[in-house]
């Protein structure tokens, strides 16, 4: 990582990122084996197939989503740890965005998922993620970044890509949870929910700032937005 635009080591940053995956195999492993008994609650098909919210939002199970995360979470974390290594700039600057992409995923367990002793799990994943993210970019050095990637990354265009899809992504989840409250069939609390929780306080937000950012040629604009777009590539409802 010698070459790499970096203020400081990120040697804490890296085992904390092994942590994590460490702990998604391990919730993956719990999950598959008592998640339709115990942990995901009786209804089958909330844990193994994919459900239909009230406004049209498709959620799919808890024990499905393990699947995808052990599948394609896990290999992305790992592969860009890999990439980062090696003194790979596209690999460092992805880190970030597959740990936001695992922090928004866990949310919706802590969410919407029925308490058991995987709780723990989740909120270490959520919180290793949300505080390691925040560590490697503090430890990028930005400038640097933006010289390198101001003649490869038209800011106009990405900026203006990642604030059309929060726009995109509010009118799909706003527009559902306003129409779900006032409907008069409405259940209480939608399966939606964590999705549009997820979304609107973490993604949506991140996806305004970065792209704004980004538009004005700020250093931390060319730092977060490929990560952004990677975590943004997440399967959506």
């Amino acid at each position: 990582m010698d070459t790499l635009p970096l203020k400081r080591d990120l040697t804490l940053a890296y085992r904390t990122s092994l942590l994590i995956a460490f702990l998604m195999v391990v919730v993956f492993a719990i999950g598959l084996a008592w998640g339709t008994t115990s942990l995901y609650g009786v209804d089958q098909k909330r844990a193994l197939g994919v459900s239909a919210s009230t406004a049209g939002v498709l959620v799919p199970g808890f024990l499905v989503q393990d699947v995808f995360n052990l599948g394609v979470g896990l290999p992305i974390l790992v592969g860009v740890l890999w990439l980062a290594r090696r003194g790979s700039l596209f690999g460092l600057l992805l880190w970030p965005g597959a740990l936001f992409y695992l922090m928004y995923t866990y949310v919706h367990y802590l969410i919407g998922a029925p308490f058991s002793a995987l709780f723990l799990g989740y909120v270490a994943i959520v919180a290793l993620s949300a505080y390691t993210t925040m560590g490697l970019v503090a430890s990028f050095d930005g400038d640097n970044i933006r010289q390198l990637l101001a003649g490869v990354v038209p800011p106009r265009i990405v900026g203006g890509l990642l604030v059309g899809l929060a726009l995109l992504t509010i009118g799909q989840d706003a527009g559902g949870a306003v129409a779900t409250a006032l409907g008069g069939s409405a259940p209480i609390d939608p399966l939606a929910r964590g999705v549009w929780t997820a979304d609107l306080t973490l993604g949506v937000p991140a996806m305004l700032m970065v792209g704004g950012l980004l538009w004005r040629r700020a250093a931390l604009g060319y730092v977060a937005a490929a990560g952004l777009l990677l975590s943004f590539g997440r399967p959506r409802s």
